[in-house]
């Protein structure tokens, strides 16, 4: 006779199948019992914290750190020169939305202008908003649909904005709260994707249909235009604009899971119900429409019609209304295709440039592409080496981006670039917040069970003996191909690497450091630990 051995599980917070969760209440985020648990485990974990005598100076210089008001004002590109930024701080801990030109910006002593005060709407209106951006309508972009979620909810409520007159358009549009998106198709009409009917929603818990809601009319009268279905994780109807802000025609979306979707175009107008799909793998991401060309970004290997195998990572382009216009003869042109330790981190357009962002074993450069009559062309922008490079803004009105560099030991530098003419400017960069004198930060590479070369950093002392003796924090994520690059941790930096400490780096697969096959053998062996 064999004896089965049964397994018991003592975690207290984990409920059988047959029994209610002890610990539900903690779903509500405002509970009286859920904020009790929450303050008596704070409490528990300061205590613990406070009684080692590092921890008053620790405290002290994080605190530093966190709330200091020297740091850059992130820009972003506004229509007419403008520049915009939301600041918080611990006077606005809410926000503020305020705009000022160029010129003034690049002075180093903006004068702003503000748009709409967070904490003061709040105040008015006894919630607590959090501003999650608007979707502004194009080409003035002075009419603004703007999120404002209470307390940081998934679901927000939206409210019609003239960034003009600085305050909420009166018997505007308004929506209330919900999980929901909305989108312009001209001053007078938006698309409106939500929970219309209470329960109807996929399992993910999206909404799925969309209508079109006029101006002046309730939400009861809007009319549906599209419905996906309730086994998607959402779905919705779109517009396509090209980077003047002109309408170019209605899409709809469908997240098939979570990396597979539909992308349907109707080339016909908004009124238009006949749809068209083109014959490219569901992983497929459509990343831009420039020049009358679809950049796509694939995430698999696909063949064309004519035979003509284009691999996954690679950055195609052909002309989107040729190819609605007869699907089956979809023959791209490739842009960009990484080699082994390449990936594409991202797309952005200015106004006659499309420009991309790539990794190259794990360090980014930003090569700048244009398109004429001989084709595709590019050229590589002359930004900092070995560093990370984010591309935080692109003017529709010209060919500059905003794009910060930082690394392990070097703080946040603003660049302002020209994407066509290819001179770089730097406007302005972060103080440094702790000591690197005699730390370097090196690149190494771990060999994997199954003979994967794993690259990773290691940021440390220059006489520092690589024997494994030294304290070491070691971080690592791999998951929905996000890599993990380099970047500036002022509080890890000043209590930790100040103070002797090590901290390493992993690249493990699952990321997006090598592009989709890196991500996708993250998950692909999981009967494996693997790296």
């Amino acid at each position: 006779m064999t004896t089965v051995a049964t397994a018991i599980d003592s975690n207290p917070n984990k409920a059988s199948k047959d029994a209610s969760d002890p610990r539900a209440y903690l779903n509500e985020i405002d509970g009286d019992k859920a904020m009790t648990w929450v303050e008596a485990h704070n409490l528990s974990t300061v205590d613990k914290l406070s009684k080692d005598p590092r921890y008053s100076e620790y405290q002290a210089d994080a605190l530093t750190i966190l709330q200091a008001t020297d740091r850059i004002a992130s820009p972003s590109f506004a229509r007419n020169g403008m520049i915009d930024n939301f600041w918080q701080d611990g006077t606005h801990v809410q926000g503020l939305w305020r705009r000022t030109t160029w010129e003034s910006y690049r002075s180093g002593n903006p004068q702003w202008r503000t748009i709409l005060d967070v904490d003061a709407l709040s105040k008015a209106e006894g919630k607590t908003w959090v501003f999650e951006g608007g979707d502004c309508l194009p080409p003035t972009s002075n009419l603004c649909l703007i999120r404002l979620s209470d307390g940081g909810k998934d679901a927000d409520v939206v409210r019609e904005f003239d960034i003009a007159k600085g305050e909420f358009v009166k018997e505007g549009f308004v929506l209330p709260e919900g999980k929901q998106s909305v989108t312009w198709v001209d001053e007078n009409t938006i698309y409106v994707t939500r929970e219309w009917t209470l329960g109807e929603v996929t399992s993910s818990g999206y909404a799925y249909v969309t209508k079109v809601v006029k101006r002046g009319q309730s939400l009861d009268q809007a009319v549906e235009i599209f419905r996906g279905q309730k086994k998607d994780v959402s779905a919705e109807r779109g517009v396509l604009r090209d980077i003047d802000g002109k309408y170019v025609m209605d899409t709809s979306y469908r997240g098939l899971d979570f990396f597979n979707t539909e992308l349907a175009f109707y080339p016909n107008g908004h009124t238009d119900t006949r749809k068209v799909v083109l014959p490219l793998p569901t992983t497929a991401v459509f990343s831009s429409y420039y020049k009358g060309q679809a950049i796509y970004w694939l995430k698999s290997d696909w063949t064309s019609a004519k035979g003509t195998v284009f691999h996954n990572g690679a950055i195609i382009a052909f002309d989107l209304k040729a190819a609605l216009a007869d699907p089956a003869r979809v023959e791209p042109l490739v842009l960009f295709m990484p080699n082994e330790h390449q990936s594409v981190a991202g797309t952005t357009q200015t106004k006659n440039r499309l420009v991309l962002s790539i990794l190259s074993n794990v360090t980014s450069e930003v090569r700048s592409f244009d398109f004429g009559k001989g084709g595709w062309s590019s050229f590589k922008l002359a930004l900092p080496e070995n560093s990370t490079l984010s591309l935080t803004s692109s003017d529709d009105e010209s060919d500059q981006l905003f794009v910060f560099s930082e690394g392990f030991l070097e703080p946040s530098t603003l660049f302002c670039a020209d994407a066509a003419t290819g001179q770089v400017e730097k406007i302005t960069s972060t103080p440094e917040r702790f000591d690197a004198g005699g730390l370097q930060a090196q690149q190494f590479w771990a060999t994997s069970k199954d003979g994967t070369k794993v690259p990773y950093f290691l940021v440390a002392r220059k006489d520092v003996k690589l024997d494994g003796t030294n304290p070491t924090i070691l971080y690592a994520y791999g998951g929905f191909q996000i890599p993990m690059q380099p970047s500036y941790s002022a509080v890890l930096g000043k209590l930790w690497l100040e103070k002797g400490g090590a901290y390493a780096l992993a690249n493990i697969r699952g990321g997006g450091e090598f592009g989709p096959k890196w991500h996708d053998a993250g998950f692909e062996d999981k009967s494996s630990a693997r790296l």
